[in-house]
This record gives structure tokens, C-alpha cells and sequence, in this order.
């Protein structure tokens, strides 16, 4: 079975796209089967990874509706290893559909039961909010992943998913854990990003990744080419962060899995 990791901030503009997609490339380059799942109906990883949107294939929109056609949803990427579930505007206004829906909070997590033995890892980016998608993505997740930038804003909007995740760990998902936090856009010669990761490590010991993802010019061109830091740039200091940020995450990860297979005779 999958590790199904949702990659969640409530807050834009905070490198949460960016690390969904770049992440699960790096661990797709890191021989991992992996599938991304756009819930934004931004689309911005979808275009961010080659797709256009909308386009005549299925969506995560379809999906939601009617989780059978998940695998119909499903599409290859040109990255070795890697899937993709897309998004398109058709996920606009798909909360006020999905509200009168027997389990609507579990309609993303009926959908990859039927294909999460064939991945090893899924990571689903969240839309900028904690309404029912989001909601959906924490009770399909085993994992919580939060990008966050070093400033003191971001600091309150982190209190508040904190909370988010520990109602629906609580009340709909037992198996729901913070998987930790991952500083973007990091400018270490700066007073305010010091002070804000060593406050973030004082109140989540143990939850913050010892990689940061470095404020990049090439980063943030990337995603006007739509292709990934990856293949844009292979060698820049962007591409470098996010191939040690899937690196960590295998360490952190991997024991757990290991121990699974061998519990379940894989």
C-alpha cells in the first residue's frame, strides 16, 4: 500500500505546488512509483508537469464524483515513475456538488483504495484552503507534509492546520500523522527566517525537516516552461534541495515501509 502523503498550507503563495510536484519528481527519479494528485483548481501542478487544462481526459473533479474512474483519471507523465491525477476548472464549485454526497469527506479515499498498492508513494496538493477538498485529502492521507515560509505570519496559519489535522486524526482519520515541515523560500542571512525556524522547532520538535528549499530565481521560472525544477535546471541549487528533501523523506519513511512489507510477507 501506498504512503499517501496530502501536501497542505491554507495559505497561497507559500511554495506548496512547487513542492508537491518537485518532491514527487525527486522521488521519482529515486526509482519510486509515484502519483500526484492536483486538488487545485489552479491546475498549477497539472500545467506545471506538461498538461493543459482543461483537456479531453478525465480529472480529479470526475474522480471525486464518481471514484470509478479514478483509473480512467490516472495519466502518465513524461518523468519515469511518475503519474499524474489532473486538475482543471472543473473543480470550481465542486464543494457545493460533493456537500449532499453519502461520505463526502471520504470520496477521495474510496478512489485510491483501488490503486494504492500500485504506487509507493501518493501526494496530493491541496487547495489553499481547509474546506471539504482539503478535508477529503487529510482523510484519504496517512501523512501531513506543510511547506511553509520562515515569517512570523505564517507562524498563525500554522497553529491553526495544526489543529485542523489533530480534529480529523481525532474524528475521521486515526491513522492521520504531521509528517513535519519543510521551510521554502529560505533565506538563512536573514534575522527574521532564524528566528521563525527556531521558534517552528521549539513548538514541533522532531517535525522539521533538516532540508530547506532555498528562495530561487529558477524555481519560480520553471513553471513557465511547464516542466519541472528538475528538468528546467538540473543543476541548480533549487533542483539540489528538492532531490535532498526526497532523500530525507525516504529515511524518515522507509523503516515504516520496510516494516509493513515484511509484516504483510512483500
Amino acid at each position: 500500500m501506498a504512503e499517501i502523503i496530502a501536501v497542505v498550507n491554507q495559505k497561497g503563495g507559500v511554495g506548496k505546488t512547487t513542492t508537491a510536484l518537485s518532491l514527487g519528481v525527486s522521488l521519482a527519479y529515486l526509482s519510486q512509483e509515484v502519483l500526484v494528485i492536483d486538488m487545485d483548481a489552479q491546475a498549477n501542478l497539472t500545467s506545471g508537469i506538461g498538461f493543459s487544462s482543461p483537456a479531453p481526459y478525465y480529472d480529479i473533479s470526475d474522480t471525486l464524483l464518481d471514484p470509478s474512474l479514478v483509473f480512467s483519471s490516472t495519466v502518465a507523465t513524461k518523468v519515469e515513475f511518475l503519474d499524474l491525477i489532473p486538475s482543471s476548472n472543473n473543480l470550481i464549485g465542486i464543494e457545493l456538488l460533493l456537500k449532499d454526497l453519502e461520505n463526502r469527506e471520504f470520496r477521495l479515499k474510496s478512489a485510491l483504495l483501488s490503486l494504492s498498492a500500485m504506487y509507493r508513494y501518493i501526494l496530493i496538493d491541496c487547495p489553499p484552503s481547509l474546506g471539504l477538498l482539503t478535508v477529503n485529502a487529510l482523510c484519504a492521507a496517512n501523512h501531513v507534509l506543510i511547506p511553509m515560509l520562515p515569517e512570523y505570519y505564517a507562524l498563525e496559519g500554522l497553529s491553526m492546520l495544526a489543529q485542523t489535522v489533530k480534529r480529523v486524526k481525532e474524528t475521521q482519520n486515526p491513522d492521520l500523522d504531521l509528517l513535519g515541515i519543510v521551510f521554502t523560500m529560505f533565506d538563512p542571512r536573514l534575522q527574521l527566517t532564524q528566528a521563525v525556524s527556531k521558534e517552528v522547532n521549539v513548538f514541533f520538535p522532531g517535525k522539521v525537516f533538516d532540508t530547506v528549499i532555498p528562495r530561487s530565481v529558477r524555481l519560480a521560472e520553471a513553471p513557465s516552461f511547464s516542466v519541472p525544477i528538475h528538468i528546467y535546471s538540473p543543476k541548480s541549487n533549487g533542483t539540489q534541495a528538492y532531490m535532498d528533501l526526497g532523500k530525507e523523506l525516504l529515511v524518515r519513511l522507509e523503516p515504516k515501509v520496510d516494516t509493513m512489507r515484511r509484516l504483510n510477507g512483500n
